[in-house]
């Protein structure tokens, strides 16, 4: 199965839905940082595309850049609970605008 690109327009849905809270660390999601933020909203699919998950907005969820990133970039860092640990220790500096 290929990504359609489409997934993107969903991306609205998909914070609201979420509470502009990233679902792997917990923290606020920061709409208006630049697109090179960590922080920035990212769209994260649960079950990835190659792994025969799909475009819709029940397989979506919403995360940072980083934590993103960090979920699909490397085979050490798969775990949700792992990433957000190193994600609240990483923002540290930031919580203050980051928690609710």
């Amino acid at each position: 199965m290929t990504r359609s690109g489409n997934y993107r327009k969903l991306g609205p849905a998909v914070y609201e839905r979420d509470g502009w809270t990233c679902q792997i660390c917990f923290l606020r999601i920061l709409p208006d940082v630049h697109p090179s933020d960590d922080l920035y909203p990212n769209l994260d699919h649960i079950v990835g595309v190659e792994d025969g998950g799909d475009d819709s907005i029940d397989n979506l969820r919403a995360t940072h850049r980083w934590c993103n990133i960090m979920r699909h970039g490397s085979p050490y860092m798969s775990d949700d609970n792992t990433i957000g640990g190193i994600a609240i220790a990483r923002f540290s500096n930031r919580l203050d605008t980051l928690l609710d």
